[in-house]
């Protein structure tokens, strides 16, 4: 699938902001009611992972691409005029990032991003998968690996350093809930 051009990031956030709206009644209206016996609370399980554990990633995902961008620019990494192109709802193609950045005709940045928090077994390889794949792009400007985690931005860190890959590896870390 080809990128998506982002138009303005305040209604990217906003567009965000009723997704998660969204996604909050799902949950409620599938965990509505009481479930008492453990083959009833199974099903609830059931529905909530088939109904709705790839818009829990995408949402995520999408919003730390946005927040990327407002740390490449915040961070005079990127102009603030920088156009934008992003895989905000899938894993990128192997000769595309999730986000590029473009300033007067040249790509100035690419970046990949993980709301993954732990880096182990499956994780851990795609942590190398990514950085390994924006070493191999071609043209593409100052390369960035946006983490969530401390964790997973010592992993990164150590596996970019280990091979010699020069990406730069920022942990990005997003809203914590309200305590009640």
């Amino acid at each position: 699938m080809a990128m998506k051009r982002l138009g303005i990031l305040s209604e990217a956030i906003s567009d965000i902001d009723s997704k998660v709206d969204h996604f909050i009644q799902s949950v409620r209206r599938i965990t509505k009611g009481r479930s008492t016996s453990l083959p009833e609370k199974l099903s609830v399980l059931r529905r909530l992972r088939s109904e709705i554990y790839e818009e829990l990633n995408q949402i995520q995902h999408e919003y730390m691409i946005l927040m990327a961008i407002g740390w490449l620019i915040e961070n005079k990494v990127c102009d603030p005029r920088t156009i934008w192109d992003m895989h905000p709802r899938q894993t990128s193609a192997l000769d595309e990032p999730d986000l590029r950045g473009t300033f007067e005709g040249k790509i100035v940045v690419s970046a990949e991003v993980t709301t993954s928090e732990n880096p182990e077994g499956i994780i851990d390889t795609r942590i190398r998968r990514a950085l390994k794949g924006l070493h191999h792009l071609s043209k593409a400007g100052k390369k960035y690996y946006f983490v969530r985690t401390v964790r997973m931005a010592k992993r990164a860190r150590t596996k970019a350093r280990k091979n010699n890959w020069r990406v730069k590896v920022v942990e990005l870390s997003l809203p914590e809930p309200p305590s009640m």
